[in-house]
């Protein structure tokens, strides 16, 4: 991203769910220079990922996701809950681990 930052004022945000999210949505917010901000930072992002990572890096990536996704899927037929992909804590890490 070569554009320049321009600070401008704080604007509120929350978390968004991935599954309420979406792959390729936008996160609603009540500002259109934020979601300007958000959008660029999510193509810069894109782009950087796109550029830097090695092919077969990028493919080992998705599979660790999509396991990681499968294994929230476990957790929450078995605890009736369903945490957020987001959540990572040692318990997490070491349960999916082992």
């Amino acid at each position: 991203m070569t554009a320049d930052l321009v600070r401008g004022p704080v604007v509120e945000g929350e978390l968004v769910d991935d599954e309420e999210q979406g792959a390729g949505t936008t996160v609603a917010t009540s500002d259109s220079a934020a979601a300007a901000v958000l959008a660029a930072l999510e193509q810069g992002a894109e782009e950087h990922i796109a550029a830097s990572r090695p092919h077969k890096t990028k493919v080992s990536y998705a599979n660790d996701w999509a396991l990681w996704c499968e294994f929230h899927g476990w957790l929450a037929e078995r605890t009736g809950t369903k945490l957020p992909l987001t959540v990572v804590t040692k318990g997490t890490m070491v349960s999916f681990t082992v």
